[in-house]
């Protein structure tokens, strides 16, 4: 990477603009890609070379040919490495995605067929939020911290309530004709949820909210349904239980339409 330093005049104006440092795009997105890449490959090498027995032992006490990387990368020292080039990647990933994101966006916005622009539209959006839930996952994989399930259920509920509560009031106290006024020019006294989170900069400060608490709201379900499953493996009653599993699925599945619903909200809002 070379440091530069440069002066760009605009064009009609006096202002100048500093760039201190420029990359290659390419390059960066090359260098990003093969970070980990690199490190996995020697932490594989020093591990198979120092390490041998370590990472061929699995817990079933069955002889490992190929290791897996949890296992090369789970011993010590490569973990701190490898924990350390994850890191280091995450933030170029964060402005890969963003980039992209941007990119595409810019070259749908000039395509004429409006069919195609909304699919492609849905589609990058898709995508890009995957990119995040996938870069947010790996924050998760480096920070091991031990959450109780009762305080993780806690949270969930609670982030979105707090949130609408702290929308609720900046809007009251700096948006209040915004909140109040409704499509059919009718006074509201009390706004609704759509008003007040309807507002800049309340509706990013939800969204992120919303969007935040879709994962953890996944885990519960799924933890739940397994858990009231297995209660109701061990039933005797028949009929109890097959009254009981399929008022379970329905309750895990309504929840799971709930969450996709929230996330084809964000997708649709964010068009």
């Amino acid at each position: 990477m070379d440091k530069k330093t440069m002066e760009i005049n605009n064009v009609g104006n006096n202002n100048k603009s500093l760039i201190h440092l420029a990359i290659s795009f390419r390059k960066l997105c090359i260098a990003t890609a093969c970070l980990p890449l690199v490190t996995l490959l020697i932490c594989f090498v020093t591990a198979y070379i120092f390490q041998q027995d370590d990472i061929h032992e699995t817990h079933c006490r069955v002889y490992n040919v190929l290791p897996s990387i949890s296992a090369i990368t789970g011993v010590s020292p490569q973990r701190y490495l490898w924990r350390v080039t994850i890191a280091l990647h995450i933030g170029p990933r964060l402005v890969i995605a963003t980039v992209y994101h941007s990119y595409y966006r810019k070259i749908l916005t000039d395509l004429e067929d409006l069919p195609k622009k909304l699919i492609g539209c849905r589609l990058l959006n898709l995508c890009f939020w995957l990119n995040i839930i996938e870069i947010a996952a790996l924050c998760g994989s480096l920070i091991h911290l031990a959450i109780s399930f009762r305080k993780l259920c806690i949270a969930t509920a609670c982030l979105p309530l707090v949130t609408l509560l702290i929308c609720f009031v900046t809007a009251y106290i700096f948006q209040q004709d915004d909140i109040h006024e409704t499509h059919c020019r009718v006074y509201n006294v009390l706004p609704s949820i759509s008003a007040i989170t309807g507002v800049s900069p309340q509706r990013y400060l939800w969204r992120v909210t919303i969007a935040l608490h879709i994962g953890p709201r996944l885990v519960i379900a799924t933890v739940y349904h397994s858990y009231y499953r297995k209660i109701l493996t061990d039933l005797e009653d028949l009929p109890k239980k097959l009254i009981g599993c399929r008022l379970l699925n329905l309750c895990f599945w309504l929840n799971i339409i709930e969450i996709a619903a929230l996330c084809g909200m964000l997708m649709k809002k964010s068009l």
